[in-house]
């Protein structure tokens, strides 16, 4: 087993969701955050505002 995936069992031992960020999200995120778009953004592939 990895250091990683040590690391996400810890975490969702804890009650943690762990999830690795899509190039999707990832494109998002850096649309919202250069347009100032955070939190009004229905397309958005997911809530990035929330990831921040």
């Amino acid at each position: 087993m990895s250091d990683i995936e040590k690391a996400i069992e810890l975490l969702e031992s804890e009650g943690y969701f762990v999830r690795k960020i899509t190039k999707r999200q990832l494109a998002d995120c850096k649309r919202c955050e250069e347009k100032e778009w955070e939190g009004e953004c229905e397309w958005c592939s997911c809530s990035i505002c929330i990831m921040q």
